[in-house]
């Protein structure tokens, strides 16, 4: 699996986001400038969060920041029901159930299936169904279980 095809690669063992072009020259690609660590390969876990009625792409990156940037935004569009009229309570209370977390381990495909995500968020919509048909080749590793990498509302 090519490890450089996108924001997310795999080096010296961890997870790596650079939204700079290329790969450094004649060294690691984690050693350049503005490249940050994201989580580590072996028992790190990746996530990507969503509007599940439209599958516009919110977030992405280490599972930890990307529910907790998941809860915020529900709470946010939850406290602007309190004085909100009823159809635009109704809508805010739409939009925070629609907010859907999906969190997976970190193998060669899920970043490649994360940084294709990226490049095509309308590729969320079946991201569930992608991330099932990889953890068929993984069928000891425990985050595979679905639904635990889902989880929305």
């Amino acid at each position: 699996m090519p490890t450089d095809g996108g924001p997310y690669f795999i080096e010296l063992g961890d997870v790596w986001f650079d939204a700079g072009p290329g790969k450094a020259d004649g060294g690691h690609r984690s050693a350049r400038a503005g490249v940050r660590h994201v989580c580590g390969a072996t028992m790190g876990l990746l996530a990507v969060a969503y509007d599940a009625d439209d599958s516009l792409l919110h977030k992405h990156g280490s599972a930890g920041p990307v529910s907790k940037w998941a809860e915020e935004a529900r709470a946010r569009f939850l406290a602007g029901t309190a004085t909100a009229g009823p159809d635009a309570a109704a809508m805010l209370g739409a939009m925070a159930a629609a907010i859907t977390v999906v969190s997976f381990p970190v193998t060669p495909e899920t970043v490649e299936l994360l940084n294709g995500v990226i490049a095509c968020s309308g590729l969320v919509a079946t991201l569930q169904d992608r991330l099932a048909a990889i953890g068929g080749s993984y069928p000891d590793h425990p985050a595979f279980s679905f639904p635990a990498c889902g989880g929305g509302s």
